[in-house]
C-alpha cells in the first residue's frame, strides 16, 4: 500500500438523482486513481455498496447513521449540517492520511481545519452552493437560519482545501468573483461517464416517422417543479401538435401530476426503472430548468444516449463543447426555444444529426480517463 485516504461523500452514490450520480462517478474516479491506497470511505447508513466494493480489501466502508434530533436542532448554532463530523474527527485523530477527499463543501467546511498538516485536502463542489440552496429551500425561516452556514462552509472549503474541483467553468468563475483568489489548485472536470453504454445502432432519431420529446429529472424539488411549470405555461404551446411528449422522473408532486394530466400530448412516467430505456425511444431531450447552480446531470443522460438536447441557458452550463458541435441547443426565452426546436426538428427529419455521432462525441469529451489524468496532474503539482 502506498498510503491511506479518507473519503467522505454526502450523497448515497447508488441512489437515483443528479447529486448521487455525481457522487458515484467521482467515487469511481478516485478509486481508480488511488487503487494502490488503503481507503476509508464514509457513507450514509442507507447506502448499499455493491459486492465489488465490499470484497475489495483496499476499501474500508464506514456506514454512518443519521444524526439524532438534538444534533440536528443544534446545527442551527454549530453550522454542522451533515452526519459525518464526529466519526470523521475520530478517524482523523486515529490515522495519518495522505489525502482527505470531501464530496461536498458542507463537509469540507466543518472538517478541513482539523486535518494534519501533511494531509492534502480535495473538495468536490457540486455547484455554487449558496445559489443552489436559495433556489431549493421552500422555508423562508430555514433559509435565514442555514444560509449563513452554507455560505461559511463553502467559503472555508474554497479557501482551505488544497484542490478545489468544479463541475463547470461557470461555477469556478462564480467562486472567484464572490470569494476572490484562493491561491490553491482549482480545476474544472465537468461530467463524465464511468460505464459507457453501447453505441445506439439506430442512427436516425425518428424511429416511426414521428418526433418524440422527453423531459427527465426528479419531480419533487423546487427547481424542477419550477421547470415543469415554466414548460407547461410557456413552452408547451409552442411545440408542434405532431410531437409527442414524455415527462419522466421520481416522486412527482400532486400538483405536477394534475397539471400534466390536463395536457393531451403529455405522458407522465413516475419513478421509471430506467431513464436509458425511455431515452432510447426519444428524438429530443428538453431540459427547461432555469434555477439552481452546477451542472444538470439529466442533460448528460441525453447526450450519452445519443439524443440531442434543448436546454435553458442555466441548464446548459458545463456543456459548451456540445453547443459548439450542434448537439445541444441553448435558449433563454420561449421564442428562442421555438426557433431552436424548429431548427433541430428540421435537422433530425433530414438526418443531418445522427445518434451515433452524438454518442461518439460524448465518449470522447466525457472520458473517465481524461478526468483521472487531469486530477492526477493537479495532485502531482502540489
Amino acid at each position: 500500500m502506498k498510503g491511506r485516504i479518507l473519503y467522505i461523500t454526502k450523497h448515497n452514490p447508488w441512489s437515483k438523482g443528479g447529486g448521487p450520480y455525481a457522487s458515484y462517478i467521482y467515487l469511481i474516479a478516485f478509486l481508480s486513481l488511488f487503487k494502490d491506497y488503503q481507503i476509508d470511505i464514509c457513507l450514509s447508513s442507507n447506502s448499499i455498496p455493491p459486492k465489488e466494493f465490499l470484497d475489495n480489501t483496499n476499501i474500508n466502508i464506514i456506514r454512518v447513521p443519521r444524526r439524532n434530533t438534538v444534533s440536528r436542532i443544534f446545527s442551527i448554532f454549530t453550522g454542522i449540517t451533515h452526519r459525518y463530523q464526529k466519526i470523521a474527527l475520530n478517524l482523523i485523530n486515529q490515522n495519518v492520511y495522505d489525502y482527505c477527499i470531501f464530496d461536498h463543501s458542507s463537509i469540507a467546511g466543518t472538517l478541513v481545519n482539523f486535518l494534519h498538516s501533511n494531509t492534502k485536502s480535495i473538495v468536490i463542489h457540486h455547484n455554487f452552493e449558496r445559489v443552489y440552496y436559495q433556489d431549493n429551500s421552500s422555508s423562508i425561516i430555514m433559509k435565514k437560519l442555514f444560509l449563513p452556514h452554507v455560505i461559511n462552509c463553502e467559503k472555508i472549503a474554497y479557501a482551505k482545501c488544497d484542490i478545489n474541483i468544479f463541475l463547470t467553468n461557470e461555477d469556478q468563475k462564480q467562486f472567484e468573483d464572490t470569494y476572490g483568489s484562493n491561491q490553491k489548485k482549482n480545476i474544472v472536470t465537468g461530467i463524465f461517464d464511468v460505464n459507457p453504454i453501447q453505441i445506439n445502432p439506430h442512427n436516425t432519431l425518428v424511429s416511426d416517422g414521428s418526433i418524440k420529446l422527453a423531459i427527465t429529472g426528479s419531480l419533487d424539488n423546487l427547481q424542477n417543479i419550477d421547470s415543469i411549470q415554466f414548460f407547461t405555461k410557456y413552452l408547451y404551446p409552442l411545440i408542434p401538435e405532431n410531437v409527442s411528449i414524455i415527462v419522466a422522473g421520481k416522486n412527482p408532486k400532486d400538483d405536477i401530476i394534475n397539471t400534466l394530466q390536463e395536457l393531451d400530448r403529455v405522458k407522465l412516467i413516475a419513478n421509471p426503472d430506467s431513464i436509458d430505456d425511455i431515452l432510447n425511444d426519444t428524438s429530443i431531450l428538453l431540459c427547461p430548468a432555469r434555477l439552481g447552480s452546477g451542472i444538470k446531470i439529466r442533460v448528460s443522460d441525453g447526450l450519452r444516449n445519443g439524443i440531442p438536447v434543448i436546454a435553458h441557458t442555466t441548464s446548459s452550463r458545463g456543456y459548451s463543447e456540445f453547443i459548439k458541435l450542434g448537439y445541444l441547443y441553448s435558449f433563454n426565452t420561449p421564442s428562442e426555444f421555438a426557433n431552436r426546436l424548429f431548427e433541430l426538428i428540421n435537422k433530425i427529419k433530414h438526418n443531418k444529426i445522427l445518434s451515433s455521432d452524438i454518442q461518439n462525441a460524448y465518449r470522447s469529451i466525457c472520458s473517465l480517463t481524461n478526468v483521472i489524468e487531469k486530477i492526477e496532474n493537479c495532485i502531482r503539482s502540489l
